[in-house]
């Protein structure tokens, strides 16, 4: 018993880990603890867009298959059976069988010493109903068809393999775009992760504070106010530390979905904002004059470009639409007839017939309709050129402007740095008058306050440097 249970156990195990293997979420959805560079390579391989993108891709090359099968040979077999269990008749005039004067005609032209009496030739009246059918009927019909000249198959073919090219480009723009997301998402989390920290030390400090003041006014040497300054000061930043837990429960849901995880799920970073920072902050000190923006590389770009040329696919497709199509066959036909259900006796008889043509379906007016067509289409193709200027542009402004927000944002953060500096050396000046009684609370307060707002202003700052490098990032990738 001990055996069956000890065997059953690793064949569960076993399967367990060969699905694992098929499917990596059953593994992947455990991890906890995240770098940027690892939530990155989660998202792109678990994302939803990027398996639908993946399908789409499949699709693109389905579809790509049938329109060259379009012009290969096709064959086709039609099977009939036909009971005519009241058969239909044809109706004809009694006339049309009557063959008195034929007789007679016949009887004048071969006999001779014949007398024609004076009886009068009366015609048959009224009509007369025949079968001309069997009443069973059983029949296989082959057909072999050949495209032999098309205008439009060859366009079609073009269409479908840019179609293809499109839906690469768009899996590329696709996995671009889930790496900005959770880069930003990313950014967010440990941004609210720093700003959480330091609000906790500032609690901590002004709690402190706020303790050795009331031992001091207990004492009688400071006023009220004093007390009620730093209470104030400490609701201020608990109200802050509440509201940043609230958004960073939201943010890290918000990473799990840009990560194709579920909202729920726990999750850490295991990055700071510092060690975010730095490598671009050196990056663009050492090539930030050498960056060149290749345009025409840009994903964007790109997408938009295959927009102009299925256009001008589409009008290329309209134009051979002027021209013939032309198209062979060969048919077979196998047929046999019998009034009972005789067919599978191998003396009943079977009828082939076999026949070759050609057909041709030649265009010849259409009320302007296909010129109205093809005056459509040009005007689209012109409008997906319009859109191609205006989208080189937009994407040069795009990339000037975020050079210069990061720029800007790198130097705000190295003044940053100096704030701080001086509004912590203010606020410890101004600690120091407080309890020496040469300054007032109000003036205390104030100089916390400057200290903890150049404290959430240089987070700030770093945040946007991390978004707008990660933007820069985004323009400069080529597929």
């Amino acid at each position: 018993m001990r055996m069956l249970l000890f065997l059953l156990e690793c064949c569960f195990l076993i399967s367990f880990g060969v699905n694992a293997q098929k499917n990596p979420s059953i593994k992947n959805h455990s991890k906890k603890d995240f770098s940027l560079q690892e939530a990155i390579l989660f998202g792109i391989e678990q994302h939803p867009k990027k398996i639908v993108i993946d399908k789409e891709i499949e699709r693109a090359s389905h579809r790509k298959w049938e329109a060259i099968a379009n012009g290969l040979p096709q064959v086709n077999s039609e099977f009939n059976y036909l009971n005519q269990i009241k058969p239909q008749l044809a109706v004809a005039r009694a006339s049309a069988f009557d063959n008195q004067q034929a007789i007679v005609q016949t009887v004048d032209g071969y006999f001779d010493d014949i007398t024609r009496n004076n009886i009068p030739i009366i015609p048959l009246d009224g009509y007369q109903a025949l079968n001309f059918n069997t009443n069973q009927q059983m029949g296989l019909t082959t057909t072999l068809t050949q495209l032999l000249f098309s205008g439009s198959y060859l366009v079609g073919i073009k269409a479908s393999k840019a179609y293809i090219n499109y839906n690469k480009d768009l899996k590329t723009k696709t996995l671009f775009d889930i790496e900005k997301e959770i880069t930003d998402a990313y950014t967010a989390v440990i941004t609210l992760d720093e700003i959480l920290n330091i609000t906790k030390k500032n609690i901590n400090l002004i709690t402190k504070s706020l303790e050795e003041t009331r031992s001091v006014y207990k004492e009688g040497l400071i006023e009220q106010e004093s007390v009620e300054q730093l209470q104030i000061t400490l609701q201020q930043l608990q109200s802050q530390f509440s509201n940043s837990n609230k958004q960073m429960e939201v943010a890290k849901q918000q990473l799990n979905y840009k990560m194709g995880r579920d909202i729920e799920a726990p999750i850490n970073t295991t990055q700071t904002l510092e060690s975010l920072i730095q490598p671009i902050l050196l990056q663009e000190e050492n090539t930030s004059k050498n960056v060149i923006f290749n345009v025409n590389g840009n994903i964007d770009y790109k997408l938009v470009k295959h927009l102009e040329t299925q256009n001008r696919i589409g009008l290329e497709l309209e134009q051979k639409q002027k021209l013939p199509t032309v198209g062979g066959f060969l048919r077979h036909n196998l047929q046999a007839n019998h009034d009972d259900f005789n067919f599978l006796n191998k003396n009943q008889k079977w009828y082939n017939a076999l026949s070759f043509g050609i057909t041709a379906n030649i265009p010849i007016f259409s009320s302007f309709k296909s010129s109205a067509r093809i005056k459509d289409k040009t005007l689209a193709l012109e409008q997906s050129q319009i859109k191609v200027s205006q989208a080189k542009e937009g994407l040069l402004l795009q990339f000037k402007a975020t050079k210069n927000k990061l720029e800007s944002f790198i130097e705000a953060f190295q003044i940053s740095k100096r704030s701080i500096t001086l509004a912590k050396r203010i606020a410890s000046k101004n600690n120091i008058k407080f309890k020496e009684g040469i300054s007032s609370s109000l003036e205390l307060r104030q100089a916390q306050l400057q200290w903890f707002s150049e404290q959430q202003n240089q987070l700030k700052i770093m945040a946007q440097i991390a978004k707008e490098h990660n933007t820069l990032q985004y323009l400069l990738k080529s597929s």
